[in-house]
């Protein structure tokens, strides 16, 4: 799951900053962060081959064009250029990459991870799997983008799926385990072991640890939506990510980086 900017609790509680509930008060937080001794840019870009790059700019799709608006890019009966689209990264996006609220791309598991727990940076974007990359994972807090009213917004869930070879001596007893694992009473055992979040309902939030419980707290009320980029795949997603390292750097490029994406969307 992307659920959306970490933080670590300790940090915040020594500096005396609050979760935002608007986007008002998101600005204003990157701001105040950015006036802390020590801090480099208040949120670290991580950065590989252009993920997670890709997963803040899918939050701030599913946020502030919202649901919808994210599916519509997925299938592609929107396209990059439209008007709308080009808003949510004119008017939300770009003026924080130019305002210099995040970092340069730095690569995920050991620069920006780094550096954002050693306090050179106060936020940072990344999946739930998180909590497995440090090394107290109690003092982890994360929030979502504060939503505007008015518009239905999702968030990216990653699921699981399984396989089960057809040649395989024992296919029965391969889709009887996996049948359980898929369970409420499957997914139980796993979310209790950190990390992980439930695709099976019913499974109780007090078996979540408590960062865990956190990340799953924040479905409520959103769509949940497949990862974009991961599901159009092919050359659009190299594409896709490169254009957004170059916004990252670029980011008075919007127009041209929108085309360019644009212009790798497989035929509909």
């Amino acid at each position: 799951m992307k659920p959306g900017f970490w933080y670590r609790k300790s940090f915040f509680q020594a500096h005396n900053l609050t979760v935002p509930t608007t986007y008002a008060e998101f600005k204003s937080l990157l701001v105040t962060i950015s006036k802390i001794k020590g801090i480099r840019t208040p949120i670290v870009s991580g950065d590989s081959v252009g993920w997670p790059l890709s997963d803040v700019t899918e939050h701030f799709i599913a946020t502030y064009g919202g649901a919808s608006m994210h599916r519509a890019l997925t299938n592609g009966t929107k396209r990059w250029t439209d008007t709308d689209v080009r808003a949510v990264f004119a008017d939300r996006l770009v003026p924080l990459l130019a305002g210099g609220c995040f970092s340069e791309p730095l690569e995920g598991n050991t620069g920006a991870l780094a550096n954002w727990w050693g306090g050179l940076h106060a936020l940072y974007f990344m999946g739930s799997w998180i909590t497995g990359l440090v090394d107290n994972a109690t003092d982890l807090g994360v929030f979502s983008l504060p939503p505007p009213t008015g518009t239905t917004t999702g968030i990216v869930f990653g699921g699981d799926y399984f396989f089960v070879p057809k040649y395989t001596t024992h296919q029965t007893e391969a889709l009887i385990l996996l049948k359980y694992l898929a369970s409420k009473d499957g997914q139980t055992i796993q979310v209790k072991q950190g990390g992980h979040i439930a695709t099976a309902l019913g499974v109780p939030l007090s078996d979540y640890p408590t960062v865990d419980r956190g990340v799953a707290q924040l479905m409520n009320g959103v769509v949940i939506l497949s990862d974009l980029d991961d599901t159009i795949g092919g050359t659009f997603q190299t594409n896709f990510w490169s254009q957004l390292q170059l916004l990252w750097v670029s980011p008075n490029q919007l127009d041209s980086v929108l085309a360019a994406i644009q212009a790798k969307m497989p035929a509909s």
